[in-house]
């Protein structure tokens, strides 16, 4: 026995394996409108074998449903949406035509498509005109990123063979926003596995559209917070003064707080590269950063002058308890002429100097503490010879804010530093440490006056006491007779007038 029914827009919800809950009959000012409006899907649905029927007009023949104008599926944490839906109770088939939308699931997918034939209980089907993507929501006007990883796609014909396995036919892949991708791979086949990745057939990487580079076979990883090892994209150009470069790069993932990135590049015209990076987070507190550039330059000119070097570059902060602080930031490089010949950004070929700090602070309340090691390279030409080194190694430094001197109206604060430290340049040289002692008390009177006017007056008195040096001058040794103690005094008077305007 067969019955229909229609409705300006009614509601029915289905429980399989086979038995109707209800239908309800949602009123709309007027049919002409097409507009659907559905209530909010129960938590039964979301979390049950229920499915929700949403339609403006619906007919119903035995276990077959018939949704037209405008049609909503709710099943689980998935929602359906079409123009026109032919859906089998029994057996959770359905055929969607026109405005398709598949939006939900634990990878926050969302598909559009012309048409499509789904099962929604299996989650199984096939889809035409495909746009979509992976790791999005758009709850409003604003896109919101639920994945590290975002991930859209296009296709002619997209499969979905499980609730985590797509099959992409002649379509595309990326991590930009569509319909304008910064780059994409164009591809005949792409086999998606959600929570792991992509592996991308036959394909051409694309910049902007255009074509440059063909890949066999290709993978791009699907996890929220992705971390794959694998050989990285390789990278092809020419330079007017390395010739034609080509090189590549293998990403290990040690596990979720470490990697390395190493890699090496050939210059035609020069020789080879070698790049590396380390990086490491041990915790939220801190973090590690070694990265490494070095050429096996062949040289230029006649005879040939090989401008090769490295540069290491460190970059490190922690945290401990009792507020101690520890940051490096040290810097090795090689000679000039490498940084002039290889160095690709123009602010740091441009700079002849080389800073290198290690520092541990502790902070306490009214006091600081430091100790540290600097060094400063500078060069002078790109002769290796010709620059000028200063280090201090190491650094102790103790001070003080400002405080009462008992009941008085004065406030003394205080810098305190030893340190050894050394300079070298080519024309002399010191010792290799000289010691250096460093005192510098202020006392400060201020004076506040009623509601318009402060003055700060401070008196500071330092002192430098340093051991006789120990200086070569042009292959000549020789100790300095000189009193290096100095002493020299400041005094300062700061004004601060302020105003206040009040409303009445």
């Amino acid at each position: 026995m067969s019955g229909s029914a229609t409705a300006a827009a009614s509601i029915w919800r289905w429980h399989h394996p086979a038995r109707s809950i209800l239908g309800a009959l949602f009123i709309l000012p007027s049919i002409a409108t097409a507009q659907l409006l559905c209530p909010p899907t129960p938590p039964a649905v979301k979390h049950g074998d229920e499915v929700n029927i949403c339609a403006v007009t619906q007919e119903k023949d035995g276990p077959i449903f018939k949704l037209h104008v405008r049609s909503k599926i709710s099943y689980h944490d998935f929602i359906l949406w079409a123009d026109e839906v032919t859906y089998d109770s029994n057996s959770g088939d359905a055929k969607l035509e026109g405005h398709v939308v598949v939006d939900g699931g634990p990878n926050d997918e969302h598909i559009e498509a012309s048409q499509a034939e789904y099962n929604i209980r299996n989650q199984t089907g096939q889809f035409h005109n495909v746009v979509g993507t992976i790791g999005l929501q758009k709850p409003m006007r604003h896109m919101i990123l639920t994945s590290t990883n975002p991930f859209a796609f296009t296709g002619k014909l997209v499969e979905k063979n499980g609730p985590d396995h797509y099959i992409v036919h002649d379509g595309t892949v990326t991590s930009c926003e569509l319909p304008h991708p910064k780059w994409q791979f164009n591809a005949h086949r792409v086999v998606m596995e959600l929570g792991h990745n992509a592996v991308i057939y036959r394909s051409t990487f694309r910049i902007r559209g255009v074509p440059v580079l063909f890949l066999p076979i290709a993978t791009h990883p699907l996890q929220k917070q992705p971390r794959q090892s694998g050989f990285l994209i390789p990278n092809l150009g020419r330079s007017s003064t390395k010739g034609t470069i080509l090189g590549d790069s293998f990403y290990w993932a040690i596990n979720r707080s470490m990697d390395v990135t190493v890699g090496a590049q050939y210059f035609s015209q020069r020789g080879w590269a070698q790049h590396g990076e380390f990086r490491a987070r041990p915790s939220e507190k801190s973090y590690l950063d070694l990265t490494f550039f070095g050429v096996a330059d062949r040289g230029i000119g006649t005879p040939p002058v090989s401008q090769g070097g490295q540069e290491v570059r460190l970059k490190g902060e922690a945290r401990f308890g009792d507020n101690f602080r520890s940051v490096a930031n040290i810097d090795y490089l090689s000679s000039f002429v490498f940084r002039l010949a290889f160095n690709e950004v123009f602010t740091q070929t441009v700079s002849s100097e080389v800073i290198s700090n290690i520092f541990l602070t502790k902070t306490s309340p009214g006091y600081f503490y430091n100790g540290a090691i600097r060094r400063y390279e500078n060069f002078e030409s790109t002769d290796n010879a010709d620059r000028i080194a200063i280090l201090h190694a190491p650094t102790l430094e103790y001070s003080s804010v400002d405080r009462q001197v008992g009941q008085s109206p004065f406030f003394l604060s205080f810098d305190l530093a030893a340190e050894a430290l050394s300079r070298s340049e080519p024309t002399f040289r010191t010792a290799p440490l000289v010691g250096r002692f460093d005192f510098a008390p202020t006392i400060s009177l201020p004076f506040l006056f009623p509601a318009t006017l402060f003055i700060r007056n401070d008196c500071c008195l330092r002192a430098v006491s340093g051991l006789r040096p120990t200086i070569q001058l042009t292959g000549a040794r020789l100790t300095l007779p000189l009193n290096c103690d100095r002493h020299r005094w400041s005094a300062s008077s700061i004004v601060v007038s302020s105003v206040i305007k009040s409303n009445t």
